[in-house]
């Protein structure tokens, strides 16, 4: 009867042991898989931000134009391959690229190129992509972001491409792929540490037979390892989130900013300019633009040297942006001339705005009391039915009449 009692009790250890150590590798298990998919998670989202800010590195039309082997020139592509390869050392990706559809074939339009790939082809535009996965080729069609993984001799990979489309309308996916080895192989060795540590606590408990109280400790301890772990990974992926968002939004700003002056640049006004008109058609609301140049510039330059030149730039549009409305538009157009839009404002009202403008510009206390600055604005407002370059070569030829008299308002 003891006997059999002791073989009872040995069982039910080894069956406590069994069901024990069965749990734990379900747990590791389950661990395991959710780690990685939050990692997965994490990437995903890093790497759809990233696919989104890639069409502020090329020029807004460029896929308008790249239709055809022959529709980019070398040294457009040259320069767009050098932005994508910044953006892509800046951030850690393995690569950066986008690829257009054309009768069923694929092509790559603006890619990341190794040194080892530059050194093979002068051109790696409009080259073909006859190996896209079937889940990019899907996007084309559903417009749904694809994610795939792959490993290779170089490791395991997390590619995702987002779809996207031209000012006219011409459909292409962005890509970006990301090494996630090294994330992989954290969360194994995290969990072999784990392992490793329990399987010593549990050898030396089984021996005094109190396995369900020390187990259960043991279980606790590992779950609490785990969660520190976890969290540990999750402020990993918020802080490389956090950091693209923020790489994002810097590019954003350089993209529609004036480096010098801080004001929006030419490209921005352009389309803020088209954007406007649009909004005219639309509601039939007023729209006036102003074409504002420095009068004597040249000789603030020739006199007090470019530096003191770009600080009176800076001062000047500092201060004609203060004196503008939240919903007015201004920017830089190009060297001493600068660009306003003035919203639901008639020509009247804006010859107002500008007269103010020429006092509070002439009244500037940083000015050189040798060679003051003063403004000649034209003023126009838009007819219905003309292009933008008709708009903006009116306004133009206003501003060149007031520079007749300088420092006045013509309309």
């Amino acid at each position: 009867m003891v006997k059999t009692g002791r073989n009872k009790f040995k069982f039910f250890n080894l069956l406590l042991v069994f069901v024990y150590l069965a749990v734990v590798i379900l747990m590791l298990v389950f661990e395991v898989g959710q780690r990685r998919k939050e990692i997965i998670d994490g990437v995903d989202h890093r790497l759809q931000a990233a696919a989104s800010v890639v069409k502020y590195l090329l020029e807004d039309d460029f896929h308008d134009r790249a239709v055809s082997p022959n529709s980019i020139g070398i040294d457009e592509e040259r320069m767009n391959r050098q932005a994508i390869k910044d953006f892509k050392n800046r951030n850690g990706f393995e690569w950066v690229y986008t690829v257009v559809e054309q009768g069923g074939n694929y092509y790559f339009t603006a890619p990341s190129v190794s040194e080892l790939e530059a050194m093979e082809r002068k051109s790696w535009y409009f080259y073909p992509f006859d190996e896209i996965p079937s889940e990019f080729a899907d996007v084309f069609i559903t417009g749904i972001p694809a994610a795939i993984t792959y490993s290779d001799g170089w490791g395991t990979h997390r590619s995702v491409a987002l779809k996207e489309r031209s000012p006219l309308g011409n459909v292409y996916i962005s890509c970006v792929e990301y090494n996630i080895s090294t994330l992989y192989s954290e969360v194994s060795g995290g969990i072999l540490s784990s392992v490793v540590r329990f399987a010593i606590v549990g050898l030396a408990v089984i021996p005094f037979l109190f396995l369900n109280i020390v187990y259960s400790i043991r279980i606790n301890r590992l779950n609490f390892e785990l969660n520190e772990y976890r969290q540990s990974l999750e402020g990993l992926v918020d802080a490389r989130t956090h950091e693209l968002t923020r790489t994002r939004d810097e590019l954003i700003e350089h993209a529609i900013k004036d480096s010098l002056t801080g004001v929006y640049n030419r490209r921005f006004m352009t389309k803020r300019l088209e954007e406007e008109m649009g909004r005219h058609t639309r509601n039939g609301r007023e729209l006036t633009m102003m074409v504002v140049d420095l009068d004597h510039f040249k000789l603030v330059n020739d006199r007090f040297g470019h530096i003191e030149g770009d600080r009176i730039l800076k001062d000047i549009s500092d201060i004609i942006k203060e004196n503008l409305r939240e919903h007015d538009v201004f920017g830089r157009y190009g060297g001493d001339e600068f660009l306003i839009l003035l919203p639901e404002t008639d020509i009247s009202s804006a010859k107002l705005v500008g007269e103010k403008l020429l006092k509070v510009v002439d009244d500037m206390r940083s000015q050189p009391d040798s060679q003051r600055v003063t403004l000649s604005i034209g003023s126009t407002e838009y007819l219905p039915g003309e292009t933008v370059n008709e708009f903006l070569s009116r306004a133009d030829f206003k501003m060149y009449e007031a520079k007749k008299s300088r420092n006045t308002v013509f309309c």
